[in-house]
Order: C-alpha cells, then structure tokens, then sequence
C-alpha cells in the first residue's frame, strides 16, 4: 500500500479539459455510535453519541448506523479480530473505525468526480473510484480520535465521570468545531504516519536548548513535561512520541496558525541589539492571559491529556513563544496556576527564550551557508524492476525516495524529488 501511495503521490493529478469540471472529494457524514446502548429493538437511537449533519432525519441515522453495524457484524464472521475498514461504492466510500471498544466511528467520504460535458451539452459526472486510499483516509479517521482524547480523555472515562449526557456533550463539542477543519481533498502521505518535522541543528545549540529546558523544569518546579520548538519544529519534548504526535499536529494546524502576526516590522529575529531595559524580552503566552498584568483576564489554560492507556495524566498546557522558539509547559491539572506564577514564568521565560531564539536563528543560517557548500549529493538509480531509487544527503540527513514511473527519464525523476523536497524537506535539503 506504501508503494501504491507513493506512486500516486509524486505523479501529477489527472488533467482535466476546458470542458471537464473536477469535483474533490468532500465529507457527507461522519457519526459514533455503541451497540452496547440500545441493544433491544426500539431503542435503536440510544447507539447513536454523535452524528454530522446533525440535520438528517432521525430515521435516515438509524438506518445508516444499522447498516454500518450489520456491515461490521458481516465481516466480523469471517475475521473475528479484524472488522472491516472501509466500503467500497459508486459515489463514496466508508471508514469504520473502532476508537475503543464497542465505541464505533464512521467517515463517509465523497468519490472525487470528473464532470464530462456530452454533446448535446449536458453534464455527466464520472466518479473517480480509485483516488480514495484507505491507509489515508483510514488515518484521518483515527486521527480525529487522537485529538478528541488529548482534549477530554477516553470516551470510557466521560462516561464514568458523567454518564451517556456527559460523553455526548463533549462529542458534541468538540467534533462540530474539528470537522470544519478537514481539509479531505489535501491528505496524503504525511497523514498515514503522522509524523513529525524535526529541526536541524548543530551539537552545541542543542546543548544550549537541553540546558534551557533542565534550569526552567528546575526553576518552575511543578512542570511535569516541557517540548521545545523553532520554526513550527519539534527540537525537544519530554513527551511519549504518541502524545508528542498528536499534540504536535494540534500546534503546527490549529494553534500557531490562529497566533500567526508580524512580530517585528523587518526582522525575523533580532540580535542582542534590539533588546532593551524598558522592553528586556519578546515572550508571550499563546495559550493562557495574554496580559499577565491584566487583573481583570481570568488565569485559565486548556487542558489536555496524555499517557491515556496507563496513568492517565490531566495536565495545563501552557504555550510560550518568544520570536520563532516556543517553549510549551505540561502541569499537572490537579495545581492550581495563579496570575503571580504567569509573572513568574513570564519573568523568568521570556528573556532566556529570547536569547536562545536568536543564538538558534544565527546558527542555523551558518549552518545553511556551510551545508550548501558542503558534502550534499544526490544519487539516482534505475532497479532491473523499472523502479526509481533516489537517494539524497545533506548535513548529515538522508532520504531515500522509491517512483513507480515507468517510463520516466532521469531528469523527470530528479524534478519530482525536487518538488517532494521543496515541499515537505526544504529545512533540511539546499541541494538545487
């Protein structure tokens, strides 16, 4: 499927006429449900936590959630452990996904269609059925979980705390915002792996980055976690990788983008010059007051939740960013966090991470001089099975890439990894 995926990835998408109208693929519904909770007959709607649009008729969700779970059920007998994953049809294609047990989410997706004109001028859509790939948008789905749960825990755990109202609320909550954010027509490979851009540096500031780190948990010691970032990218983190995933992906898509503002008027980082005593730092809170001195701003912070399958953890999530370094701070949500300890942090945070954001930006601009300059190289070779293999390496990094282009020639091969890097490792590649 990797194969397949990359295949598809680095080719050009399918061209359309003057006349042809292309239509993306797009959500029809999307939807929760338990069998456990209306288990008799008439009680069918009980299943159902969740369910986008929420304007379909009542009966129209019963039947589409019965159908998912005799689907299931179906498949169930073939392959007790493994259910199905996905229903093939003219016009869509469902994703089933069982986030927890017996907790069910559904995901249907539109086929993307090719609207061909015929020639007495009328308009025929042509579903594209095979640009849908499962391991993609099978991705998106429990991605969709993962941030639900970093924002209120387990379904399981809402329904202890509250019951069946309590966990619907939150449903309700939070998937009616996240929904509006998928951008379905856009995901690819970095969806199926959800991985995470790592920013390149050289030993001694990442030294100067680990020292940073140990003295503010030192500092502020009731700070259970702390990840650093520069440029959108993870340098440190505390974390468990599938919690620093998600989390990541929540900052690089929902919060920096929402705090996106010129900071400094011709300047990406100024140097030690631009630092004076009536303004000592250019810190500030991104999550949290962003007036510490503002009596009148209430002192609250989002809380999120991690190590969900063994302690279960409930912590503030305090984000800090000074120019192009954001420092974010994990505290247990049990503390108490008042507007003195904001000063504290503030006081204590902004000047350091200031300093440390310039040291950052001046070596890596070094070391971007030097490594164009350096030992990059690229090599490319063709396999007996007319495959492409194209191996890449800068400061130190490498990437291997694998085309499927069978009839492709070695300058053809060389642009597409080309654009790949352009558009996903240009921090890391210099190479032309």
């Amino acid at each position: 499927m990797l194969q397949d995926y990359r295949l598809k990835t680095l080719t050009s998408p399918r061209m359309t006429t003057a006349q042809e109208k292309q239509i993306p693929p797009s959500l029809l519904s999307f939807f929760i449900y338990n069998p456990k909770l209306g288990p008799k007959e008439g009680e069918e709607e009980k299943k159902i936590l969740f369910y986008h649009p929420n304007d379909v008729d009542k009966n129209e969700k019963i039947r589409n959630v019965g159908l998912c779970e005799a689907i299931v059920q179906f498949t169930r007998t073939f392959c007790p452990s493994k259910p199905a994953k996905s229903l093939h049809t003219l016009k869509n294609r469902q994703f089933f996904y069982e986030a927890e047990e017996n907790f069910w989410m559904v995901m249907v997706v539109s086929n993307p269609i090719i609207e061909k004109v015929n020639k007495d001028g009328t308009r025929v859509p042509e579903y594209q059925e095979d640009e849908l790939l499962d391991t993609v948008y099978g991705a998106v789905i429990q991605q969709c979980y993962s941030m639900y749960k970093l924002f209120n825990g387990t379904f399981v755990k809402s329904m202890e705390d509250g019951g069946v109202d309590r966990l619907q609320q939150r449903m309700q909550k939070f998937f009616c915002r996240y929904l509006q954010t998928l951008h379905l027509q856009s995901c690819d490979l970095l969806d199926v792996f959800g991985g995470i851009s790592f920013f390149p540096l050289d030993k001694m500031t990442y030294l100067k980055i680990q020292s940073f780190v140990n003295r503010m948990e030192e500092s502020l010691d009731l700070v259970k976690y702390t990840a650093f970032l520069y440029n959108d990218q993870l340098i440190w983190s505390g974390l468990e990788q599938d919690d620093m995933r998600i989390l990541y992906k929540y900052l690089t898509t929902s919060l920096f983008p929402r705090q996106l503002e010129p900071e400094l008027i011709g300047r990406d980082s100024p140097g030690r010059g631009g630092i004076t005593g009536s303004l000592n730092h250019y810190g500030r809170f991104l999550t949290g007051p962003y007036n510490v001195n503002d009596p009148e701003l209430a002192v609250r912070f989002p809380r999120i939740f991690v190590n969900t399958e063994s302690t279960y953890e409930e912590l503030h999530l305090i984000v800090y960013k000074a120019m192009s370094a954001v420092v974010c701070f994990l505290i247990d949500a049990s503390m108490d966090l008042t507007r003195e300890f904001c000063q504290r942090l503030d006081n204590l945070v902004g000047p350091q991470l200031t300093l440390l954001a310039s040291d950052i930006c001046e070596q890596f601009n070094a070391n971007k001089r030097l490594s164009a300059a350096g030992e990059d190289e690229e090599v490319i070779a063709k396999a007996m099975t007319d495959f492409w293999v194209v191996g890449k390496k800068s400061d130190q990094r490498e990437l291997y890439v694998i085309l499927g282009q069978k009839n492709a020639n070695l300058i053809e091969v060389h642009e597409e990894v080309k654009k790949l890097c352009a558009s996903q490792f240009n921090n890391i590649f210099f190479l032309d």
